[in-house]
């Protein structure tokens, strides 16, 4: 009995510890010039059996330059980790490839390798902050398509779109523009104060002497030495892996 049991435990055990490893499988296809794949695993279900073959068009164009990974997960976790970490398990350090991944909270794009360099994590963050909209049931095909697109035109040297950050810049640029006329207006409005002398002369005033008359009272010397000056001078001295990427909530 305590041999079962113990059998038992062991292949829960080992069981669990194959579940935290997760595999992408044989790639759906294959660029025959570059050998780089595409590799969908939508574990958390976001795309039906049609989408995904419909998404495997736009991503084949992304294997003229990497792999391109469709990666989900059912459960919330911290993306650039869940994305690393699956990506180095499947394929290795500084292999180029590009992985799109969702989960119930976020939406994410990490790239390794030399996709990595042309990407990195200023143009992942630019690509989910234009396609988080769509992240929600019945959009989820149209969100991947969007994100897939964007990250072949910057593969390929093109740009995309930037409203987000072109809107902060716009409210940044309102802010420093309000700032500067307050300190002006200030400044403008700000009254001189008027100095001893200005308010003497700016006030009627009239002085009449009369009588007068001088005399000596008394007289004394004081010796006074001649003074010596003295200066001085100063003086002084002294003598592993390569990828990441950014995301969004949805």
């Amino acid at each position: 009995m305590k041999k079962a049991f113990f059998t038992l435990l062991f292949v829960m055990i080992f069981t669990l510890g194959l579940s935290v490893v997760v595999f992408a499988g044989d790639p759906v296809w294959t660029n025959p010039e570059t050998g780089y794949g595409v590799y969908i695993d939508d574990d958390g279900n976001f795309l039906t059996d049609s989408e995904e073959k419909a998404l495997v068009e736009i991503m084949t164009k992304v294997t003229d330059y990497c792999n391109a990974v469709f990666y989900t997960s059912p459960v919330p976790a911290e993306p650039g980790r869940a994305c690393e970490r699956y990506y180095l398990q499947n394929f290795g350090g500084y292999v180029n490839g590009v992985v799109f991944y969702i989960d119930p909270q976020w939406l994410y794009v990490y790239s390794e390798g030399e996709a990595y360099d042309i990407l990195g994590d200023e143009w992942a963050d630019t690509i989910t902050d234009n396609v988080y909209t769509y992240c929600n049931p019945g959009n989820y095909l149209r969100c991947c398509v969007d994100a897939f697109s964007q990250i072949v035109d910057v593969l390929e040297g093109k740009s995309v779109p930037r409203p987000m950050k072109y809107a902060c810049n716009i409210i940044l640029g309102l802010l420093l523009g309000f700032f500067i006329c307050y300190i002006i207006v200030s400044r403008m409005s700000k009254l001189k104060e008027a100095s001893d002398k200005e308010l003497i002369n700016a006030s009627d005033h009239a002085c009449e002497l009369a009588g007068i008359s001088t005399a000596l009272v008394s007289q004394n010397r004081i010796y006074s030495p001649r003074r010596s000056g003295h200066g001085g001078g100063g003086h002084g001295g002294g003598g592993g892996h390569h990828g990441g990427g950014g995301g969004h909530r949805h």
